[in-house]
């Protein structure tokens, strides 16, 4: 099994990130959508696992990352703004125990299989979003990992960005299991999580999906957070043949939930269509699994 969480609790200073969580899929590519913070807090360190089990290709996970056959994206690390991007690599690769030539070495070699030679010399404090996310690939893979674990790598990326640092992902998990967690599904993610052989999809702390990419998108129903208007992205779902359950919070400025259902296989496509036709930012649009 490539990923699996039972009864996984995580804490961090004092509070609980998430408790009882249990999911698990299979396969060479492998995507979590929804808040899984909590998993990343815990295998950066970052968090705590007081109850249960987080396992990768059947090993613990704590266990994979400090051996070096899970590697960590997670775009957050603290680091000196002044380095250039081969003096980060060379000072992570020394901590695997290599010699400092064999470290510069390694890291300019990951580089250069990534395509990122010219990040060799930039100056990390300089870097934008997407071209630190592309140096925190690197650094994951130098310990030529057997997994990798990349953490939302598109989150706040504008579409150009978005769309140069993709293929780079797909290209550090080349020839090694890859996981991806990303945000709330919205429509542009859809495209990129139909690559994945295996989707888990988690909403406050609960898994509301588990499968392939063709029974996850395709659902009977969707649960749809609106910061306004939630009315009128009712009726125009309902003209369309959706039935919509929504709260009591109508007003303009109160976000509202609805919840869609169809047979139609089109219906994510509708909501989205229905609400960028009547101004209506969706915050959330979450799959909801078949039973």
């Amino acid at each position: 099994m490539l990923f699996s969480c039972e009864n996984l609790r995580v804490d961090r200073d004092g509070a609980i990130l998430i408790e009882e969580l249990t999911c698990s899929a299979d396969g060479r590519a492998v995507a979590l959508v929804g808040d899984f913070t909590a998993v990343a807090a815990a295998l950066g360190g970052r968090g705590r696992i007081v109850q249960g089990s987080l396992k990768v290709a059947d090993d613990d996970a704590l266990s994979a990352v400090a051996k070096g056959s899970l590697g960590l994206a997670l775009g957050e690390a603290r680091v000196n703004p002044a380095w250039t991007g081969l003096e980060l690599l060379e000072k992570n690769a020394l901590l695997t125990g290599l010699s400092p030539t064999a470290a510069r070495a390694r890291g300019f070699a990951v580089l250069t299989r990534l395509g990122l030679p010219w990040l060799a010399e930039r100056v990390v404090g300089q870097l934008g979003r997407a071209e630190f996310m592309a140096l925190e690939l690197a650094k994951a893979l130098l310990t030529e990992p057997s997994v990798l674990f990349v953490q939302t790598p598109l989150r706040g990326l504008p579409g150009a960005d978005a769309d140069w640092l993709w293929p780079l992902v797909e290209r550090a998990g080349h020839e090694r299991s890859l996981i991806v967690s990303f945000d709330a599904p919205l429509l542009p993610e859809r495209a990129r999580l139909t690559h994945f052989e295996r989707l888990v999809l988690l909403h406050r702390g609960r898994v509301t999906a588990m499968g392939t990419p063709e029974e996850v998108l395709t659902p009977i129903g969707f649960l749809v957070s609106v910061t306004r208007r939630g009315t009128l992205l009712c009726r125009a779902l309902e003209d369309r043949g959706a039935r919509v359950q929504h709260s009591d919070a109508e007003a303009d400025d109160q976000p509202s939930q609805l919840l869609v259902t169809s047979a139609d296989a089109e219906l994510g496509q509708w909501i989205a269509e229905a609400a960028v036709a009547h101004d209506v930012p969706v915050i959330e649009l979450v799959p909801l699994a078949r039973t």
